[in-house]
C-alpha cells in the first residue's frame, strides 16, 4: 500500500482532520504522520505526498518564541522539496482567526502558496481570495477545490437530556454552537436577542468561552437580553444532536475579514438547519434562497445586515413555523449531492493523481 504523509495527523478538538484522513485512505493509501518522515530516511523516500492543513498559523507567541517556530516550518518546507515530496497546502482562511501577525501571517500563506505543488481550497471563492497571494497562472495550475466534507455519521444521533434548554414550542429558537470567541461576533448575537427580547424568539449560545473573562463579558450582555440561554462549557459530541434538534435556525455572524470556510456553516447544515450568516466562502456554494446570508463593509453596517437577515427570518418563521425546517431540508440534500465524504474523497484521489504521475 503506498504511503502518503498529513499534517496534523489528529486533531481533538475539531473531527475535520478525521474526515480528510477517511477521505485519502479511501483512495488506497495508508497516512502516516508527519513527524514520522524525519525519523525515517526510508520512509520519507517512501512518501511521495504530503498534504498539510494549518501549516500557514503563526501562533500569538512572543518573538523570541515565534522566529525559530517559524524558521523551523519553513525549514520542514525545504526538506520536503530535497526529498522530492509533493506538498498540498490547504488554504483555510484568508487570515488567522484573531491573529496579533497580519502581515506575517501574509507572508508565510504567500510563502505556503508559492513553495506548494497544489493549494487545496475548501469553497469556489477561494479562487479569488487567492489573488491576494498567487498569480492567475498560479491559481489555474494549482489550485484544486476539494470542498469541506458533510459531517454525516461524526456525532451520536440519540438525544440527551440538556437541562439548560427551554421547550417553549411557541418561540423561535436559534443557536449558536462553538467556541466562545471574540471572531466569532457573540456580542452581535447578544445585541440582537435584546433586541428581539419582547418577541418570540429565544437564543441558545453555547460553547466553551476563551477566558473566564471573556465569559463574564458574555454572561452580563446576555442577562441584559433577558431571552438568551447561555451554556458556557464544552459540549460533548452526545450533545450536539440535541442541541440542533431544539434549534429553529442558526446564527453565525462570522468576521468577514478572516473567515473563508465555516466549519459550523457545514455542521449545521449537516443537521438539517438553516441559517442567518456572513455570506463566506463557504456559504456561496450553496443555493441563498435557502438560507439567509448577508455581507458588510464595517461593524455598524454588520449589525444593520444582520439585523435586516435576522428579521426575515424570523418573519419567514411566523408565517410557518415549518417553513424554516423546510429550507434546513432542502440545504441539507443539496450538501449530499456535492459535498459528502465521498465526494469529496473523489476530489483528493484526482489530486494524488496528478502529483503522482
Amino acid at each position: 500500500m503506498k504511503k502518503t504523509a498529513l499534517y496534523p495527523y489528529e486533531h481533538s478538538s475539531n473531527p475535520y482532520i478525521g474526515m480528510i484522513k477517511t477521505a485519502i485512505e479511501s483512495n488506497g493509501y495508508e497516512v502516516v504522520p508527519m513527524k514520522s518522515l524525519f525519523g525515517s530516511h526510508s520512509l520519507a523516500k517512501e512518501v511521495q505526498v504530503i498534504t498539510l492543513n494549518w501549516f500557514d498559523a503563526v501562533p500569538d507567541y512572543p518573538l523570541p518564541k515565534l522566529l525559530p517556530y517559524l524558521v523551523r516550518n519553513i525549514a520542514r518546507i525545504y526538506y520536503f522539496k530535497a526529498k522530492h515530496i509533493k506538498i498540498i497546502h490547504t488554504f483555510h482562511n484568508m487570515l488567522p482567526h484573531d491573529t496579533k501577525h497580519p502581515v506575517l501571517s501574509s507572508y508565510i500563506i504567500k510563502f505556503m502558496c508559492n513553495h506548494a505543488d497544489r493549494v487545496a481550497v475548501l469553497c469556489d471563492y477561494s479562487k479569488t481570495a487567492l489573488k491576494l497571494y498567487m498569480t492567475d497562472e498560479d491559481i489555474a495550475q494549482k489550485v484544486r477545490v476539494v470542498y469541506h466534507p458533510t459531517y454525516d455519521g461524526i456525532y451520536p444521533t440519540q438525544e440527551v437530556n440538556i437541562p439548560e434548554l427551554s421547550n417553549d414550542s411557541n418561540k423561535m429558537h436559534v443557536l449558536f454552537v462553538g467556541n466562545i470567541r471574540p471572531y466569532k461576533n457573540i456580542e452581535m448575537i447578544l445585541k440582537i436577542a435584546e433586541d428581539y427580547k419582547e418577541k418570540n424568539v429565544e437564543f441558545t449560545i453555547a460553547g466553551k468561552p476563551i477566558s473566564e473573562e471573556y465569559a463574564t463579558q458574555i454572561r452580563k450582555l446576555g442577562v441584559k437580553a433577558g431571552n438568551v440561554n447561555l451554556i458556557p462549557r464544552f459540549i460533548k459530541d452526545e450533545e450536539m444532536t440535541s442541541l440542533y434538534q431544539w434549534a429553529d435556525i442558526v446564527f453565525l455572524p462570522l468576521s468577514e475579514k478572516s473567515s473563508l470556510n465555516s466549519g459550523s456553516a457545514m455542521l449545521s447544515i449537516t443537521f438539517k438547519k438553516t441559517l442567518v450568516a456572513t455570506l463566506v466562502g463557504t456559504l456561496m456554494d450553496f443555493p441563498q434562497d435557502s438560507m439567509f446570508t448577508y455581507r458588510y463593509d464595517n461593524e455598524e453596517e454588520h449589525y444593520q445586515a444582520a439585523s435586516v437577515a435576522f428579521e426575515r427570518a424570523f418573519q419567514t418563521w411566523q408565517s410557518n413555523h415549518s417553513n424554516l425546517r423546510d429550507m434546513g431540508e432542502q440545504l441539507y440534500l443539496y450538501a449530499q449531492k456535492k459535498f459528502s465524504l465521498p465526494e469529496v474523497a473523489k476530489r483528493y484521489g484526482l489530486i494524488y493523481s496528478e502529483l503522482e504521475n
